[in-house]
């Protein structure tokens, strides 16, 4: 009886180390202990579990999900833990045998970065240097930042993508690593050192902008293993040009040459011009600057002309005063000697027929408008004002033709005429 019950137990034990042995299994560790850990075959999810050490033993319909009719398999893994970086890999498994994983380390998210903004929508731009922020450029000199860690595993994330569809379902946003050029406020993420290291290390400068707004910028960089929080304010773009006269009906009107921006005519005195935020972002990205700037010019019948360059920073309010000089309409000429004639030179297109060519062509030519003869004084004409810089020619038979340039604001000339030298025969 004795030898027959023996005999029965070591029959079991031999049947029990038999089903053991060919039964699949797989351990995991982790470190830290206590992480979230899914397993995924080709057909979904087969297991779930969290626990310092996992040993999962295989059914039947998993070792079938995962094996079929070979003798090893793969498995993908996801596992994660608050707080430390999310890990995603493949590991390959034999059918029969016990299997075991290394100990899987997870990188800390120990490089956080929190951004808050008033108003909230605002955008974050982070930029190479502090002179790319300041350009605003999207494209030039910005940093793409990463929206979530990237796959870790020992296989492409495509691989992922086409074996394990379910998979890849829930975790693409963390396989495939996603990076934005800008970055919607509040937001925040936190990163490895590693992956602040690698992705981040260009970063020297932030831009925040909101429509109708100020944008500001500053430098900003982010130091791996740190954590960092901003909060900005944003200043309502408020740019404004108020242009006071010391007489009412100054007109005024915008002469920036091309390629700037020109605003043309602004209209008169007293003028209060508000720029939107369209139209001084505009104006600011053509020079890479934080402030707008104009060529005025101030003018008023019977005055003259007044030239102003004016520097309006970004939301700011700038006045400018203008003071116009009365045009001279009696301008006094007189010459040593006496008897000068005095002309104003007018350039005129004309078209002349060049027969050789067979073609018209546009040719400028000088045109002589007799002033008087010295002394004289002379009215001004309000159809044809002589203007700042008109050119002026004395002439006198016997003498060496001369010249001036007409200033607004003077009223005398006076010039004195070399006589022509004789000519040796």
């Amino acid at each position: 009886m004795n030898r027959l019950m023996k005999t029965i137990c070591l029959l079991i034990g031999v049947l029990c180390t038999v089903i053991a042995c060919s039964r699949t299994q797989l351990t995991i560790r982790t470190d830290p202990t206590g992480a979230s850990i899914k397993l995924y075959s080709k057909s979904g999810l087969i297991h779930e579990g969290a626990s310092d050490i996992v040993d999962y033993n295989f059914d039947d319909l998993n070792q079938q999900q995962v094996f079929g009719d070979n003798t090893s398999g793969t498995l993908g893994l996801a596992i994660d833990k608050k707080g430390y970086r999310p890990f995603f890999g493949i590991k390959n498994v034999v059918k029969g045998e016990q299997n075991h994983t290394d100990i899987i380390k997870l990188e800390a998210l120990n490089t956080d970065i929190q951004l808050d903004v008033d108003p909230p929508g605002a955008k974050a731009i982070l930029y190479e240097s502090l002179q790319a922020a300041e350009a605003g450029s999207h494209t030039n000199g910005v940093v793409p930042i990463p929206l979530g860690e990237s796959f870790s595993g020992d296989y492409t994330p495509q691989y992922v993508m086409d074996n394990f569809p379910d998979f890849a379902r829930k975790y693409k946003s963390q396989i495939k690593f996603d990076f934005s050029p800008e970055l919607t406020m509040p937001w925040g993420a936190s990163y490895t050192e590693n992956t602040a290291r690698a992705e981040l290390a260009k970063v020297k400068a932030i831009r925040v902008e909101a429509e109708d707004y100020v944008p500001k910028v500053e430098e900003f960089s982010i130091r791996p293993g740190q954590s960092i929080v901003k909060s900005y304010r944003l200043k309502k773009m408020n740019t404004v040009l108020k242009i006071l006269g010391d007489s009412e009906g100054i007109e005024i009107e915008d002469t920036m040459p091309a390629p700037a921006v020109n605003f043309g005519y602004m209209g008169k005195t007293p003028l209060v011009r508000q720029f939107s935020f369209q139209e001084a972002m505009r104006e600011t990205e053509f020079r890479n600057s934080r402030a707008m700037k104009l060529k005025l010019r101030a003018y008023k019948a019977g005055y003259v002309d007044q030239k102003i360059d004016v520097t309006i920073p970004w939301g700011e309010e700038t006045t400018v005063k203008v003071s116009l000089k009365p045009r001279s309409n009696q301008i006094t000429f007189q010459s040593d000697p006496d008897g000068v004639h005095v002309y104003v030179v007018r350039k005129k297109t004309e078209e002349r027929y060049i027969k050789e060519d067979n073609k018209w062509e546009k040719t400028e030519i000088k045109v002589y408008k007799h002033l008087g003869a010295t002394p004289f004084t002379y009215t001004d004409d309000p159809d044809d004002p002589l203007e700042h810089n008109d050119e002026i020619v004395f002439k006198k038979p016997g003498y060496d033709e001369a010249s001036d340039n007409f200033a607004l604001g003077i009223s005398s000339y006076h010039k004195v005429l070399r006589p022509e030298k004789v000519k040796e025969r």
